[in-house]
């Protein structure tokens, strides 16, 4: 699906065909994984992406050859961000401006008390939590496997095809 300023960017190159435009998709934008598991949930899709992939998609967004026209692109880490997330109420309970969907933009460090956690380091699988959270979604074959058991939800093979991008953080 289409957001209205997708659908007005591909008027835009219609009228224009000169004009070359990317639209990015960012999913829940955090400086480092240790900031964005405790807001991943699972409206999300348990998506993230850093700050500094988030620059470098939109540098290339400009300065990248191979396409032409109106193009959209996911930028998401190519991993699910989740260990075992804060509830609603644990969220409450932090200090003022730390966690990002409840008082703002403030951020999480390590000293705001809660423990530092690795990526993955619950090594609960992208499968665990599908069939979890959305029973009886069909799986893409070869999509998860071994190896690759904590990918992401979201296919970003056009962002790394045409940009060139890459999650990295």
């Amino acid at each position: 699906m289409y957001s209205i300023t997708e659908i007005q960017a591909g008027s835009i190159v219609r009228l224009v065909p000169d004009v070359r435009i990317a639209s990015l998709r960012f999913h829940m934008v955090r400086p480092t994984y240790q900031t964005a598991w405790p807001d991943a949930e699972t409206k999300d899709l348990f998506a993230w992406v850093s700050y500094a992939s988030s620059a470098q998609a939109c540098l290339l967004g400009l300065i990248s050859d191979g396409w032409d026209g109106h193009e959209v692109f996911n930028i998401v880490a190519d991993k699910i961000c989740w260990e075992g997330g804060l509830t609603l109420e644990e969220k409450r309970r932090l200090p003022e401006g730390t966690i990002n969907d409840v008082r703002g933009w403030g951020g999480l460090a390590p000293s705001d008390g809660l423990e530092e956690h690795r990526e993955g380091e619950q090594k609960v699988s992208s499968l665990d939590l599908l069939k979890e959270h959305w029973p009886g979604t069909p799986v893409k074959p070869g999509w998860w496997g071994p190896g690759n058991e904590r990918r992401g939800f979201w296919d970003t093979s056009k962002a790394q095809r045409l940009l060139g991008w890459r999650h990295e953080g």
